[in-house]
């Protein structure tokens, strides 16, 4: 603790006229009165250091930056950093006006301690404990701690206060100072002139649907399935080959895209009479979506067009249509059509 000697001017104008008519003490006399302080409490001794001596205490602290402040710059340094080793007595003898700003707020994964005995301060981990608890602007962001001792909060870390080399007073975090020079306590943020709670960051951009795939032509052989004939049994001999290619894809498709739905169309060659062709047109497309069940795709999945059915065929169920010889002008058109959509 450092002490300050001051003169007093009597009413004469003398500057070193003692108050009273008894000589001042020398400073050698100090050190045992200090030594009364615990028989007697430590502002009856104030009080007589201060007559006896014309004295007065000037405790010190070491900001930060490593400047070394006393006296009522180091009551300015405490009420704006509380947290500085040695501002408990700086604030007890000399007293520090408390903040009017609201508590700082824990940053994640710090929190607000639940316990009376750490009242205003963050702490690391499930358990209000002392080694893991601190004022907030003792925590160490980046090195997950309570900076303790003589350290300081430097960018984030713990760092010894005598290896910081001298620099001028500035309590304030970098990047948190407004256009006017005010300091945004955190959680706050300068906002131009102002401090500012920060606004929640904007959600992320959705990834882009998956173009919708070209429609799937499962064609048939010539005049099948035959009536009756079940899907299991005609899925592989009555489709082509290009037909079974297109259906396989079909189903990977609708696999790996859970969004897309499915109508499907049945369609025939302009061969045979038209009572025939609606008929087969129909059993081509039943079948298809009998084969797509089977292959574990869920039924509620064949729906129809938001166009509705093509123009000139005839709606089965949801999901299903048929168009046997509509627009048909040869092979190509034993098919089912599948087409994709969301």
């Amino acid at each position: 603790m450092h002490l300050c000697r001051h003169r007093t001017a009597s009413k004469h104008g003398s500057s070193d006229t003692p108050r009273s008519s008894a000589a001042p003490r020398s400073a050698h006399d100090l050190p045992p009165i200090l030594r009364m302080q615990r028989a007697i409490g430590n502002r009856a001794v104030n009080r007589l250091i201060q007559r006896q001596f014309d004295v007065k205490f000037d405790p010190c602290v070491v900001l930060p930056n490593g400047r070394k402040v006393c006296g009522s710059d180091a009551v300015s340094a405490c009420e704006k950093a509380p947290g500085i080793p040695g501002c408990s007595t700086v604030c007890k003898l000399l007293g520090c006006k408390k903040s009017n700003k609201p508590a700082e707020k824990c940053v994640p994964p710090w929190r607000t301690a639940t316990s009376k005995d750490f009242t205003g301060q963050c702490c690391l981990g499930p358990v209000d404990r002392k080694e893991t608890c601190c004022p907030p602007d003792r925590v160490a962001l980046s090195d997950f701690r309570c900076c303790v001792g003589d350290e300081v909060v430097v960018d984030g870390k713990c760092v010894k206060s005598s290896d910081i080399p001298p620099g001028p007073l500035d309590l304030c975090l970098p990047g948190q100072r407004t256009t006017t020079g005010e300091c945004c306590t955190l959680p706050l943020v300068p906002e131009g002139p102002v401090c500012v709670v920060p606004k929640p960051p904007a959600p992320p951009t959705p990834p882009p649907a998956p173009p919708i795939p070209k429609p799937f032509e499962i064609f048939f052989n010539f005049d099948r399935p035959n009536p009756g004939e079940s899907a299991s049994a005609a899925r592989r001999s009555s489709a082509t080959a290009e037909g079974v290619k297109n259906f396989d894809a079909l189903v990977a498709t609708l696999r790996a895209d859970s969004t897309l739905r499915v109508h499907l169309t049945g369609k025939t060659s302009p061969e045979g009479d038209a009572g025939h062709n609606l008929a087969l047109g129909e059993r081509r497309a039943r079948l298809v979506k009998a084969a797509l069940i089977d292959a574990g795709i869920d039924p509620s999945r064949l729906a129809d067009l938001p166009s509705g059915s093509p123009a000139g065929c005839d709606s089965l169920e949801p999901g299903v249509a048929n168009c046997h010889t509509k627009s048909a002008s040869g092979p190509r058109d034993r098919q089912t059509r599948a087409q994709a959509f969301r």
